[in-house]
């Protein structure tokens, strides 16, 4: 399997600061977690790891020389800071960081190391989605299920707390197991879920709540996706807009990022201007364009733009969408063409 997503992958970790008592905290974590790390004291040693680690720390000691270095933005940033440090809003802002506060005692740093010390595992790949209705949930579903008749162990990971649940989708609401309430105060290491959550036809759930429930934070997020690339082959994540702290940790551990684009004018307009943020934040973005049958738009077309490579075309299903809507298992309402479309599609997260 390739790795064109989000970030860097593999290697150790990047920390740059010249706070004595910042460092040593971080790097007690970092043992903790059995994550390497590579100290930067240098500013000329600065723009390789910035490329090259998984994960960047910045002390706030060297916010201001990271800033002045015009650096471009790339995900997988944290800020170190003592808690209630001045101007940690303003520069978390400026270098697009993750906020952490030392000592750790929310968890947030321990999480995104432990999505460092499991980012070599299996594939990790979020679907974004250009505009809303354009089949975000149900195409990880579907992909999930076509690898999952592999015999890959997969799991699909709800990220959008509007969306009413993907295991509705699923057609697995009754189905006992975990749902992000039970999960969204886990941080650190986070064990197997496998047997925890709900499974159907092969692939495991973990579903945002319909109603009342706790919906995870990025501490959360970063430790269930490090635990579902450790324990999973496959790790289908429903990143909704790729709006949002939370998607912004699942993005940041990606190995590919695939934003959803209808192929008509206006999906192509909405598709370039989502593809426009996440490139801005770092990702490389790859596009699956869903086509109806006669739109008459070409992968060049739709290329140029948005400006992204096409990875696949999925044929636009009107009776997939009605199925979902009477309340049928997404997974067996589409037809013949589009599952055909999705093994394709499938065969590109092995690729």
């Amino acid at each position: 399997m390739r790795s064109t997503g989000g970030g860097p992958s593999g290697g150790p970790v990047a920390l740059v600061s010249g706070d004595e008592e910042l460092a040593a905290g971080f790097l007690a974590a970092a043992a903790a977690a059995g994550v390497e790390v590579q100290q930067v004291h240098r500013a000329e040693e600065l723009r390789p790891v910035w490329v090259s680690a998984p994960q960047v720390y910045l002390g706030l000691d060297v916010a201001e020389l990271v800033q002045a270095a015009g650096l471009r933005g790339r995900p997988g940033v944290g800020l170190l800071a003592r808690r209630g440090s001045p101007a940690l809003s303003r520069w978390s802002a400026a270098l697009d960081a993750c906020v952490i506060e030392l000592p750790d005692v929310d968890g947030v740093l321990m999480s995104r190391l432990a999505a460092s010390a499991g980012s070599s595992g299996g594939e990790l790949v979020v679907l974004v989605g250009a505009a809303g209705g354009v089949g975000v949930s149900t195409s990880a579903l579907a992909v999930g299920r076509a690898l999952a008749e592999q015999e890959f162990r997969v799991v699909v990971v709800d990220l959008d707390p509007l969306g009413g649940g993907l295991d509705l989708t699923a057609g697995a609401e009754q189905l006992p197991g975990w749902r992000w309430p039970e999960l969204a105060a886990a941080s650190g290491q986070v064990g197997d879920l496998g047997g925890h959550l709900p499974q159907v036809e092969g692939l495991d759930l973990l579903a945002m709540p319909r109603r009342e429930g706790a919906v995870p934070g990025p501490a959360a997020v970063a430790s269930v996706l490090a635990s579902a690339r450790r324990w999973y082959d496959v790790c289908l994540v429903d990143g909704a807009s790729g709006e949002g702290a939370e998607a912004a940790e699942a993005l940041a551990a990606a190995s590919r990022c695939w934003l959803l684009v209808r192929a008509e004018l206006q999906g192509l307009a909405a598709g370039a201007r989502r593809c426009d943020r996440l490139r801005a934040a770092g990702h490389r973005v790859e596009l699956v364009v869903v086509a109806a049958p006669a739109a008459g738009v070409g992968r060049q077309a739709v290329e140029q733009a948005v400006g992204a490579p096409v990875v696949a075309v999925v044929p636009e299903d009107r009776r997939l969408r009605g199925g979902v809507a009477r309340g049928e298992r997404a997974l067996a309402s589409g037809s013949r063409r589009w599952r055909r479309a999705v093994r394709r599609l499938a065969a590109e997260v092995l690729a």
